[in-house]
């Protein structure tokens, strides 16, 4: 679930938020099975905020942070 919301905001050239990025999981075919799945995708943003792959910018708005190429890439490769 964490590498699915970093492969959304890598795909993503603005802020997004936990909504968008709940809604662009579901759209590329993968099932979020918890009863609140915005909470799973705002936890696991937060989790990324902490490794420092993610900025948050706003209240409920996270952009791409400090991620290697290298990284990128294999995020990408697992979510095409």
């Amino acid at each position: 679930m964490r590498r699915a919301a970093i492969a959304i905001v890598l795909r993503v050239n603005g802020p997004c938020s936990p909504g968008q990025e709940t809604g662009a999981i579901q759209t590329l075919g993968y099932t979020i099975a918890i009863q609140y799945p915005m909470k799973a995708v705002a936890d696991a943003m937060a989790y990324e905020v902490d490794r420092g792959w993610m900025q948050r910018v706003g209240k409920g708005l996270y952009v791409r942070g400090g991620t290697s190429i290298g990284r990128e890439y294999r995020i990408l490769a697992l979510f095409p």
